[in-house]
């Protein structure tokens, strides 16, 4: 025992110290900043999942909602060229051609 008190009674050199920090205190903060860095990475990676899957779902729903809008346009474009194809055929505004034409276009 008295050997064992001697270590701990001797002084520390600073090459003692570096050894001990190479060898203890590196290795203990690497790998405490290595679990922080993977714990960090994997909370990411979830908020990341997280925003596209929202943001994915917006864009389908924004999708659906402007096919909807460009739907009820085509049809009052539709509606509009019959009333004018019916204008220009009740006063006899254009020739029969003309008229199979605007028509066709409806």
């Amino acid at each position: 025992m008295d050997e064992d008190q001697e270590k701990l009674n001797k002084p520390m050199t600073l090459k003692t110290l570096g050894e001990f920090s190479e060898q203890v205190l590196l290795p203990a903060v690497d790998r405490m900043i290595d679990k922080k860095l993977d714990k960090t990475k994997d909370e990411l990676e979830e908020k990341m999942d997280r925003v596209k899957g929202e943001t994915f779902e917006n864009m389908e729903y924004n999708k659906k909602e402007i096919l909807q809008e460009l739907k009820k346009e085509k049809e009052k474009n539709a509606q509009h060229r019959t009333i004018a194809t019916d204008i220009f055929e009740k006063h006899n505004l254009a020739n029969p051609e003309e008229l199979e034409i605007l028509k066709e276009s409806v």
